[in-house]
């Protein structure tokens, strides 16, 4: 790929250069740095939301569904609903105060934790419904930040998910309100992959403009992009975007024909949209990269992250194995959160 077309190659041009796509989570980064930020956000209580502000992000129902699974658990979002804002009407007196460690003495705070997040992952999992609408939702909780707070809340959550175990826990709400007793599972553990930032490097080096598409929020992925080695700047990486309002950002999310919400033909319609030129290299993990994995017939090398998913990705897994002049399959230890080889 570098030798044709790299810095040295014959047709090289400077002011044209070769673009390459990196995804964010799970392909530059072991795990998701969106979805830790959220979580992060609401074990530390880092809300700027009013309680009337908190209300509207929760809803009866969401695409038509009254319900939402996750773990083995179906859960109404009504009830969710009505414990949340019974929780924040006790958390947010503290928050405004700054009495963060007698809010996490509460019961409201160990129900908060669990049901919030809980919600998050039941939209994503759920039948009908899926990241579509998980992750539009998850990033109007930013809202009354400025980017840079964003940005600077996502450099904490990583340092701190640097130091967990890579390992998964359950979380279980105390028994109350009208959902009761909810078991949340999530995943602990952000690992730096070497692997990419050497990539990257190698890439820049031989005169590649590297990007990040992502379908996490922008300014959280702007925040840890920057850093660590992967030295991507901020106007490289292109994520779900929030209106801003007074140098804030609001709640509204940005779904726009010119700049649609970074998932499967969304990033699609970013790169052709937002890029300099079609990409010649583009490495992703999930089925919400699938779509541009195989948008591009200008793509020469696609690296994918092999978590075994099911779905597209199982399908590019498989041409992957047959087609080792375009694709490139690399494997994980999902106990360590590092790249190997089989």
């Amino acid at each position: 790929l570098i030798n044709t077309y790299g810095s040295k190659s014959p047709g090289y041009q400077k002011d044209k250069k070769p673009v390459a796509v990196f995804d964010w989570d799970d392909t530059c980064i072991f795990n998701d740095i969106g979805e830790a930020t959220f979580r992060f956000q609401a074990y530390h209580l880092r809300f700027k939301l009013s309680f009337d502000e908190f209300s509207l992000k929760l809803s009866d129902q969401m695409n038509g569904y009254s319900e939402i699974t996750y773990a083995s658990q179906s859960v109404s979002l009504k009830d969710l609903k009505a414990d949340l804002l019974a929780d924040y009407a006790v958390l947010l007196p503290l928050i405004n105060g700054g009495k963060f460690e007698q809010a996490k003495k509460t019961a409201e705070y160990r129900d908060f934790i669990v049901k919030l997040p809980f919600i998050y992952d039941g939209l994503y999992n759920s039948e009908g419904l899926g990241p579509k609408f998980a992750y539009p939702w998850v990033v109007r909780f930013l809202a009354n930040h400025t980017k840079d707070e964003v940005k600077n809340l996502a450099k904490e959550t990583l340092r701190q998910e640097l130091t967990d175990n890579v390992e998964e826990i359950t979380l279980t709400s105390p028994d109350m309100g009208k959902a009761g007793c909810v078991n949340h599972v999530r995943k602990k553990g952000i690992r730096i992959q070497r692997l990419m930032i050497d990539l990257m490097n190698t890439l820049r080096e031989n005169g590649f403009d590297i990007f990040v598409v992502t379908a996490s929020q922008e300014a959280i992925v702007q925040g840890v992009a920057e850093e660590y080695g992967y030295d991507v700047p901020n106007d490289h990486v292109f994520g779900i975007r929030l209106q801003i309002k007074d140098n804030r950002l609001t709640d509204e999310v940005i779904d726009t024909l010119e700049y649609p919400i970074n998932y499967r033909s969304g990033k699609v319609t970013v790169i052709k949209n937002h890029l300099p030129r079609p990409p010649i290299f583009i490495a992703g993990d999930s089925n919400s990269d699938y779509t541009m994995l195989t948008a591009f017939p200008e793509t020469a090398l696609r690296l994918i992250v092999n978590r075994n998913l099911k779905g597209d990705m199982a399908l590019l897994y498989a041409k992957a194995l047959q087609d080792k002049e375009h694709y490139i399959l690399i494997n994980r230890d999902e106990d360590r959160g590092i790249f190997i080889s089989w």
